[in-house]
C-alpha cells in the first residue's frame, strides 16, 4: 500500500534502498539464486516486455524518459525499475529477437499502482509505432489486434503462418490469441 501511493521521489528512494541492500561484488552462485531478490519477489507486479533493434537502444531509452514524464503528469508513476538486456538475433520466425540483435526492455508495475494498465498500454503502443518493437507474446496487452500487424513486425510471419496452418488443421492450437489475431482454423475455431 505504501508503494502504490508513493510519490516519484519516494519510489526512487525506496528503489535505491532495495538495490543498495543487494550489492555484493563477490557474490557468485547458480543463476536462480543470483536473480532471487528475496522478499521483493513477493510483490504483486505485472508488466510488458518489448524487443527492438539493438541500433535503436539510445533512441528508445530517450523515448522511455519522454513517455515517463508524460505519464507522471497524468499521475501515473513507475513503481518498478525498467530493465534492459541485450540478446543476439534468433532464427525462430515469431521470436521477439528474430533477424536482429535486440534490446529487450521490461517495464513492470505494481498491480495496484494507480494508472498502471494505462501506463503500460501507452508504452506498448508507442514503442510498436515508433520502433517496430515486438511485444512478448506472454506479456502482450492485446495491442496487436490482427495478423496484419504481426506481419508488419515480423518479416517472415507468412512463412510461419503456412506451417501453423498445416499443423493446426484440426484447430488444436486455437486459443484467445489466435482468435484475436483472426488466425484460428478448423472446426474448433467457432468454439473459442
Amino acid at each position: 500500500r505504501v508503494l502504490n501511493g508513493a510519490t516519484p521521489a519516494e519510489l526512487a528512494l525506496i528503489h535505491d534502498v532495495f538495490m543498495a541492500v543487494l550489492v555484493d561484488p563477490n557474490y557468485s552462485d547458480k543463476s536462480y539464486l543470483v536473480f532471487n531478490l528475496g522478499d521483493i519477489n513477493l510483490f504483486r507486479v505485472y508488466g510488458i516486455e518489448l524487443a527492438f533493434a539493438l541500433s535503436d537502444t539510445l533512441a528508445a531509452t530517450r523515448e522511455l524518459f519522454v513517455i515517463a514524464a508524460e505519464q507522471a503528469r497524468l499521475g501515473r508513476n513507475h513503481s518498478v525499475p525498467v530493465t534492459l538486456r541485450f540478446v543476439r538475433q534468433a532464427d525462430s520466425l515469431l521470436a521477439m529477437q528474430y533477424g536482429r540483435d535486440t534490446t529487450m526492455m521490461e517495464i513492470g508495475m505494481l498491480v495496484a499502482a494507480p494508472g498502471s494498465q494505462a501506463l503500460l498500454e501507452t508504452y506498448e503502443r508507442r514503442f510498436i509505432d515508433k520502433f517496430r518493437a515486438r511485444p512478448h507474446w506472454g506479456l502482450d496487452l492485446s495491442i496487436l489486434k490482427d495478423f496484419k500487424q504481426v506481419r508488419e513486425l515480423f518479416p517472415r510471419a507468412d512463412d510461419w503462418y503456412r506451417v501453423y496452418s498445416e499443423l493446426n488443421r484440426s484447430g488444436v492450437f486455437n486459443g484467445r490469441i489466435t482468435d484475436r489475431l483472426g488466425i484460428s482454423i478448423g472446426p474448433a475455431a467457432s468454439e473459442n
